[in-house]
């Protein structure tokens, strides 16, 4: 029963792990191509991780919304501590209470942005 909910387990963060690539991938194209068209040409900030996400705010809307973005992701994130005996202390910059739903307004805003960025690039093309 064990090895079962390993095996299970195990194919689910393989499967993440593999849907966060093609992600990571397909946004790296969509912004390389989407500043060729802006600007005449393509750019290798769309490879790098916190600055494709600048690059996204940027290209939708301005740079200030990128920089919102990269600000906004940094504040929205926790850092793991130390294990003191069977609990893991979990630091964060927000408080405690809104902690866990500002990553997700984050995550929203993100792919939104992205899908917005998608739809651009069509009309440009």
């Amino acid at each position: 029963m064990d090895d079962q909910i390993l095996g299970i387990m195990l194919g689910v963060l393989i499967l993440i792990f593999i849907i966060s690539i093609a992600f990571y991938v397909i946004t790296g194209i969509v912004l390389f191509k989407l500043n060729r068209i802006i600007y005449g040409n393509g750019t290798p900030m769309a490879w790098i991780p916190c600055c494709n996400i600048y690059l996204l705010g940027k290209l939708t809307f301005n740079k200030w919304v990128g920089w919102i973005l990269l600000i906004f992701g940094f504040i929205s994130s926790s850092f793991r501590g130390e294990i003191v005996g069977n609990e893991i202390i979990v630091k964060t910059i927000l408080p405690i209470d809104i902690s866990p739903v500002i990553p997700t307004i984050y995550s929203i805003v993100i792919f939104l942005l992205f899908i917005y960025a998608i739809v651009k690039y069509i009309r440009l093309r």
